[in-house]
């Protein structure tokens, strides 16, 4: 999983709203979180499995 926006279709405070909500009150854990954020990315742009 990725996190992704719409922006700059979505409204800046729409977005902010939504990133407020994964990072506080999703219920993830902060490894969770962080792979969502950034870590999934980078493993797949390394080709990191």
């Amino acid at each position: 999983m990725l996190f992704g926006s719409d922006f700059p279709y979505a409204p800046a405070p729409a977005a902010g709203m939504f990133t407020k909500a994964l990072d506080e009150a999703s219920g993830l854990t902060d490894q969770q979180l962080s792979a969502i954020n950034s870590g999934n990315a980078r493993r797949l742009f390394r080709n990191e499995r």
